[in-house]
């Protein structure tokens, strides 16, 4: 059982460093001028043009789609997986008792 806690512990780490990761480069970004946000995301733009078909194929299929991605879209898109992880990794029924419908609660 304990492998089982440590290895859900390392995961849910990897989860937070990754959404760390995330959010250091978002805020690297935005700590920039306007002016020099708009020439990042232009950088970004012509890159993943740029890319080749034989390469990257699933980039180069979504090449023009990419760059009208924004922040909003990234964090919902982070924070849905980041949910279902924490969902899939949760013991069905919950046993901690703390809130209606889970197993402790459904005790006599």
């Amino acid at each position: 059982m304990l492998w089982v806690i440590e290895d859900l512990g390392r995961s849910a780490a990897l989860d937070d460093l990754a959404a760390l990761a995330w959010c250091g480069g978002e805020a690297a970004l935005l700590a920039l001028p306007e002016p020099l946000q708009a020439v990042d995301r232009g950088a970004w733009t012509q890159a993943y043009r740029a890319v080749g078909k034989e390469e990257y194929p699933h980039i180069w299929r979504v090449r023009d789609e990419l760059p009208l991605v924004n922040d909003d879209d990234i964090f919902e898109a982070a924070l849905a997986i980041v949910i279902t992880g924490l969902c899939e990794r949760a013991p069905q029924p919950c046993t901690c008792g703390a809130h209606p419908g889970g197993a402790a609660a459904m005790k006599p």
